[in-house]
């Protein structure tokens, strides 16, 4: 069995084409591999040509990360360095997260430049925003993390704002536990610039939720969010991860409960409420999606 040196990996695939390997680190730098042949004699004589491929770097000679040639789900190799998504198993890439976190971390206060109004009523000052991003970058009065009904921050967005603020918000969520599901609770940010990390039970213990589940969390978020007088709150699009619910059906559902409320808060808080899609399948088709659901709505959209 050959073994990889530093110097050389080797990927064994479709002598038609030809992998790629990427950086993880996200600056964008990519090779291809150069394609080699190996002659190889058989028993009675006869010459078979073997083809494979070798590659130059392990790490990438612009900012020094490791580079990417296989697919660390399935161990396909990378034939596109523009695909976010492995196409056989789906396994988002690692240089899309990596490059996303890195233009999202100078957005701070500014996120709104980098935002789509998906719905605006100019004279409640209400909006309904959406974002492609790291939703621990975002400066806003609180975040809302999708937990299970015991407290516990397991599904996507969760895990991110736990990492980002430390385990302790994780423990005061449990303390408060158990949670009857899609109700919401509150605990401090940690060391994220936050005012607090709303929690919502939108997930049972064993992971699964549904559609209504999502909408009542939702709702919860949003009316503790106006109890506490916050001006803005980012939610995930929670149920498309861990549940496994369609990501356009849980787009949708969020939309139509924000939507909902904000029609017909009058002018209360929350003003901005930000819909935060992470490495989302189409971010056009989302924002498409969300507009067509607040369509019949008061108010305005905006590009």
């Amino acid at each position: 069995m050959e073994t990889r040196s530093n110097q050389e990996r080797h990927a064994t695939t479709d002598a038609r084409s030809i992998p790629v390997q990427v950086c993880k680190g996200g600056c964008g730098f990519a090779s291809y591999a150069s394609r080699r042949y190996r002659t190889k004699t058989g028993f009675l004589g006869r010459a078979h040509v073997n083809t494979d491929f070798a590659f130059e770097f392990d790490y990438c000679p612009t900012c020094g990360s490791e580079m990417a040639f296989e697919c660390r789900g399935c161990k396909k190799p990378i034939l596109n360095a523009m695909h976010t998504h492995c196409p056989s198993c789906g396994v988002l890439y690692p240089w899309v997260a990596a490059s996303s976190r890195d233009r999202m971390r100078a957005l701070g206060r500014n996120w709104k430049k980098a935002a789509i109004s998906v719905w605006s009523d100019t004279k409640r000052e209400h909006t309904l925003w959406m974002i492609e991003a790291d939703i621990t970058n975002l400066a806003v009065d609180a975040l809302v993390s999708s937990d299970d009904v015991n407290g516990q921050m397991r599904t996507g967005a969760a895990v991110a704002i736990k990492a980002a603020c430390g385990e302790v918000v994780e423990h005061q969520s449990m303390e408060q536990g158990p949670h009857k599901i899609g109700s919401a609770w509150s605990t401090e940010p940690g060391r994220l610039g936050v005012k607090c990390v709303i929690h919502v039970a939108a997930v049972n213990t064993t992971g699964t939720s549904s559609l209504e589940i999502i909408k009542t969390a939702t709702m919860s978020a949003i009316l503790f969010a106006q109890e506490y007088r916050l001006n803005s709150m980012a939610l995930p699009i929670m149920g498309a991860g861990t549940a496994r619910i369609q990501y356009d059906e849980c787009v949708e559902t969020l939309v139509r409960a924000c939507h909902e409320h904000l029609r017909a808060s009058a002018g209360s808080l929350p003003r901005d409420i930000v819909l935060v899609l992470f490495s989302p399948p189409s971010f056009e088709k989302s924002i498409a999606r969300a507009r067509d659901a607040v369509s019949d709505g008061i108010g305005t959209a905006s590009a």
